[in-house]
């Protein structure tokens, strides 16, 4: 950076450029951006999002990394922390889910000093599996209905 004094009178002259100068890292600032959830098949869904910019590191870039939280929206069940090394990363498919069931998501950076604030939630929903929708249709004077 450069200096110059200014006041009433004026302005000095420009100071020589100083010698460069690295702040402290610091948790990235911003969430992710661009969160979406995507039906993978009955039991996983694809997450998908933006991948902070360089910029936004504040720090270290390969201690940069994601956190993804997943949860049930009926409430049940445990929420699950799934962590994603790689700063690079744009995407995951969560496996093992349950079939034709809604579940929210948020995202975070972290790098070696701290985590930054979550993504908005987004939700998804598993599919449904063919038996179990099988199972939901019903005969009415022998055409297929929908109950």
């Amino acid at each position: 950076f450069r200096i110059q004094q200014m006041n009433i009178v004026g302005s000095s002259p420009v100071s020589w450029p100083s010698r460069v100068i690295q702040t402290l890292q610091a948790p990235p600032d911003v969430a992710p951006a661009s969160v979406t959830v995507r039906t993978a098949s009955e039991t996983s869904l694809w997450v998908r999002w933006v991948p902070l910019p360089e910029s936004e590191y504040n720090g270290n870039p390969e201690s940069v990394g994601y956190r993804i939280r997943k949860w049930r929206l009926d409430g049940l069940g445990t929420p699950v922390t799934q962590i994603i090394n790689d700063r690079l990363e744009r995407e995951i498919t969560i496996e093992g889910l349950e079939e034709w069931t809604d579940y929210v998501f948020q995202i975070q950076a972290f790098n070696a000093i701290g985590s930054g604030p979550w993504s908005n939630q987004v939700r998804g929903r598993t599919r449904e599996s063919g038996t179990d929708a099988k199972n939901r249709i019903k005969e009415v004077n022998g055409k297929g209905q929908h109950e």
